[in-house]
């Protein structure tokens, strides 16, 4: 008898190569890599599967003035993105940035009312992608409590809750509302197009973010106590409006604390809102309290911010009492926390720094791992015994 060596019999001798030359893409993070288009705006999309075909992601229809940012995914260096009716939306190439895919973007602005093409061109400027966007001048906006968003769902429809028409702020402190637009009902995506008035006793400022459901935020710190009509404009047209009442932080006689909805797994990050309440049990906004974990005091044992009315934990590990307290106002829940840091809802999520999209359908790393098992596994030669 002799024994000699031979490939498996079912297994292509060329795969492990294949496999191992695909497992640096697939590491990199997406097996869907046919180009598509983009943006900073965050209109709800859908997650392609591990071989599907990526969809665009625009989030059209546009407010009318809006700027964002398209990005074109999967390209090639030479390749621009494009509208063939700058009319009504014009857009800059911006930048290329290179790695394992290549991305162009563009800076584009809603410049009219009407339909244009935005387009992903190659080198030679033939059609990769293209997609029909829609411009719509904003009609009315909505406004909503920034801390109470904050701890909703993934759903839309749930954001409805925290819209608000008047609110009471503690003078002396900020508070973060959050807006979008409509035209006939239906929401028209921007940002960077709210025009604020100017108003003695309370200071206003406009801030913008990118790729989350809201990227237009009223930032609002009183100064002295009184009622003040906010409004919210585009060229001279009232969209929305805010009554807003300046109290003083003693107005809150008890702290309310919240936990974000929705199942978490460990190491999630968590968020809890602590809102004050007047006696009449209406929130008074701006009250940035202390907080502790285990008795232990967040300002000392925590890096970042002493004050907030945000607290940031890990989910996991033990159950552990957090306390919020404000003078002699204070409040207590108990969470499975891991750490935890203080932030306030100034605080407008890491995408506030300028930045485009990213691909949304990273590999689970089991998947990866099994594959590279199987390339290893595919790739060994089986022994057999002849006679």
């Amino acid at each position: 008898m002799r024994s000699m060596t031979k490939p498996s019999l079912f297994v292509p001798m060329a795969l492990p190569s294949l496999l191992a030359s695909l497992l640096p893409g697939l590491l990199g993070g997406c097996l869907t890599n046919n180009p598509y288009l983009s943006d900073d705006e965050g209109k709800p999309s859908s997650n392609p599967g591990l071989f599907s075909f990526h969809d665009d992601q625009l989030s059209t229809p546009y407010a009318l003035g809006t700027h964002v940012k398209v990005t074109g995914h999967f390209a090639e260096e030479g390749w621009r993105v494009e509208s063939d009716t700058p009319s009504v939306m014009t857009c800059t190439k911006t930048g290329v940035t290179t790695g394992d895919a290549v991305q162009v973007t563009a800076d584009c602005v809603a410049l009219a009312e009407g339909t244009a093409h935005v387009s992903l061109l190659d080198g030679s400027s033939a059609i990769v992608r293209k997609v029909d966007v829609t411009v719509r001048a904003a009609e009315t906006a909505k406004i909503f409590s920034h801390g109470p968003l904050r701890l909703l769902g993934p759903d839309p429809k749930s954001a409805d809750t925290a819209v608000v028409t008047e609110a009471r702020v503690a003078t002396g402190g900020t508070a973060v509302f959050a807006v979008a637009y409509f035209a006939g009902g239906e929401r028209v995506f921007g940002h960077g197009i709210a025009e604020l008035p100017t108003l003695s006793g309370v200071t206003l400022t406009n801030k913008t973010s990118a790729d989350g459901p809201s990227n237009e935020w009223i930032i609002l710190t009183p100064s002295m106590d009184g009622e003040y009509a906010v409004t919210l404009s585009q060229h001279g047209k009232q969209l929305g409006a805010l009554a807003v009442t300046a109290v003083p932080a003693s107005d809150a006689t008890s702290l309310v604390l919240a936990k974000e909805v929705g199942d978490k797994s460990d190491d999630d990050r968590v968020w809890v809102l602590a809102e004050g309440r007047d006696a009449n049990g209406r929130a008074v906004l701006g009250i940035y309290p202390d907080w502790s974990l285990d008795g232990v005091s967040l300002a000392q044992e925590a890096p970042g911010k002493k004050q907030g009315d945000l607290l940031g934990y890990k989910q996991g590990g033990k159950v552990r009492t957090v306390v919020a307290s404000s003078g002699a106002v204070k409040a207590t829940i108990e969470v499975p926390a891991k750490s935890a840091f203080i932030e306030d809802t100034t605080y407008l999520g890491c995408s506030a720094a300028p930045g485009s999209a990213t691909p949304r359908n990273a590999l689970p790393l089991v998947l990866v791992g099994l594959l590279a098992w199987l390339a290893v596994r595919l790739g060994r030669r089986t022994t057999i015994t002849t006679a």
